[in-house]
């Protein structure tokens, strides 16, 4: 799931502006199927965008929506219930986006449905159906990585996929250089 140095650019001249954005950056800080909710929302997010290249999807948009699905803090729900939580995240992460980043009516629809069919809102598009695969096939990823052992033998084994890891200085670093050419740039024009 690395991204080759090159992709990585592309990559953050497409979401430099979110995973640097402060409240973004707080997302470090939310517990998520035993990692935290920023790492989850960067797997979906470059394994959207790597599928979206290959099958020729408007990568931007796609890609912003995806980085953006799960955009919400646990202080915004009243009630610690996972189901209530489950059903209504949806809806706080289109208001987190509208509230600090410029989405349009097809990434917001990307975002409030990406949790079908827990919730009964279908995705519109083939890509707010992707989004909510990716997102599925990543959470179970991670369940497994942080979550479950195997027993065999009565052995207990960890489950070890740091192959995948990602380098969070690294991108955070390279996010912090993105920004710093993008307002170069716009100076100098």
């Amino acid at each position: 799931m690395n991204l080759q140095y090159n992709d990585l650019y592309n990559f953050l001249g497409i979401v430099g502006d979110i995973v640097s954005h402060p409240m973004f950056l707080k997302l470090r800080f939310e517990k998520h199927h035993g990692s935290n909710r920023y790492d989850h929302s960067l797997r979906v997010a470059i394994k959207t965008y790597k599928y979206a290249i290959k099958h020729n999807m408007d990568v931007v948009e796609v890609t912003r929506a995806s980085l953006l699905h799960d955009f919400f803090f646990n202080k915004d729900f009243g009630s610690n219930e996972q189901l209530f939580k489950l059903r209504t995240h949806p809806m706080m992460s289109v208001v987190n986006s509208k509230m600090y980043f410029n989405i349009n009516e097809e990434q917001e629809d990307i975002i409030r449905t990406h949790m079908f069919p827990v919730t009964k809102a279908i995705p519109k598009s083939y890509a707010g159906m992707i989004v909510s695969l990716i997102d599925k096939e990543i959470s179970i990823y991670e369940t497994f990585k942080y979550r479950l052992r195997i027993k065999n033998n009565s052995k207990s084994i960890n489950i070890d996929l740091n192959k995948d890891e990602f380098k969070e200085k690294e991108i955070l670093q390279l996010s912090k250089d993105y920004n710093f050419i993008k307002n170069t740039i716009k100076v100098t024009q």
